[in-house]
Parts: C-alpha cells; structure tokens; sequence
C-alpha cells in the first residue's frame, strides 16, 4: 500500500482547492439546490430567481432547524466564496428585511 500523501500529494490538493474556489457551485438534489457563487453579480440574480432562498454564511442555524425542527428550505445560497460577504447581519427597515 502506498502512504496516503504519495496517492494524494498536498502540494496539488492545495492547489486543486484554490482553482475550485474561482467557480461557482451549484448542487440540485431532490428538488432543492444549493447554490455557493463566487460573484455579487451571481448571488443577486440566483436570490432574484429564486426569492425564498435561505443565505447563509456558516450554516450552523439552518442546520440545527432541518435536523430539529424539521425545517428543510428548497434553494439556500452560502455567501463564504464572496470576497467581503464571508459575515452578513440584517435588520428590519420600514417593513423589511435589509441585510448588512
């Protein structure tokens, strides 16, 4: 048997890594879809497309509602790919929801 770093060398994983981040992913399964853009542009017309997409920027509170209460949304968008959107926050502002 070959050690794991000669069938899997580190040096082109890293690199293999940072390639698939600059490419948007998108995974349909079920009729649901998760959709990680690498673009503003893209994230803005996927949420427009789709308006009840939940966005994330972890995962850990959406998570925790489909394993305990059964919540189970059919798009979600993860912002970590998006260069200066890897937090957002939101607030309410005369009836709606702004995010931050």
């Amino acid at each position: 048997l070959k050690p794991v770093d000669k069938l899997y060398p580190a040096r082109d994983m890293v690199k293999n890594f940072k390639d698939h981040l600059k490419k948007p992913i998108s995974i349909k399964a079920d009729g649901k879809e998760l959709y990680v853009p690498v673009e503003v542009k893209e994230a803005c017309k996927f949420k427009k497309d789709n308006p009840q997409t939940v966005i994330i920027t972890g995962g850990t509170d959406v998570s925790v509602n489909m394993n305990k209460r059964g919540l189970v949304p059919d798009y979600v968008m993860a912002t970590s790919n998006l260069p200066g959107l890897s937090q957002i926050s939101s607030r309410e502002e005369n009836g709606r929801t702004v995010l931050e």
